[in-house]
């Protein structure tokens, strides 16, 4: 995978640059944000609490995508300025934050095959009175 800067501006009153890239990533998959996150974090020399992927693009078949990325100046800034679902998305999966652990479902209870034909046979009786 390869990243090339093709935009980078600095938002003073924000805190933070946006940069847009281009990844080239022949013969793979698009990249997932994890292993960009990390690319550029040692491209630009920060840290990842730092780096908020906003979007990945990928036109069909291509194997080129376009990427808009906002490095914040500190952690307190890009939590204020970035969108939880975005801040979230952007965490190791074992790592975010507010999410329940997944509860396993647990299997129905199977009746007994006497009382479901109670069951059954009680409606029928009961329209035969009325």
């Amino acid at each position: 995978m390869e990243i090339e800067i093709t935009g980078d501006r600095t938002n003073q009153l924000v805190g933070r640059r946006d940069i847009v890239m281009r990844i080239k990533h022949a013969g793979t998959a698009t990249p997932g944000r994890e292993a960009l996150k990390s690319k550029i974090v040692a491209l630009l020399n920060t840290k990842p609490e730092l780096v908020v992927i906003k979007s990945i693009d990928t036109a069909f078949g291509a194997q080129e995508s376009t990427g808009n990325v906002s490095v914040y100046t500190d952690e307190k800034r890009a939590k204020q300025m970035t969108a939880d679902f975005l801040f979230k998305r952007g965490l190791p999966k074992e790592k975010k934050e507010g999410e329940k652990p997944a509860e396993v479902a647990k299997p129905a209870e199977a009746k007994a095959p006497e009382k479901a034909a109670a069951e059954v046979a009680k409606p029928a009786a009961a329209k035969g009175k009325e």
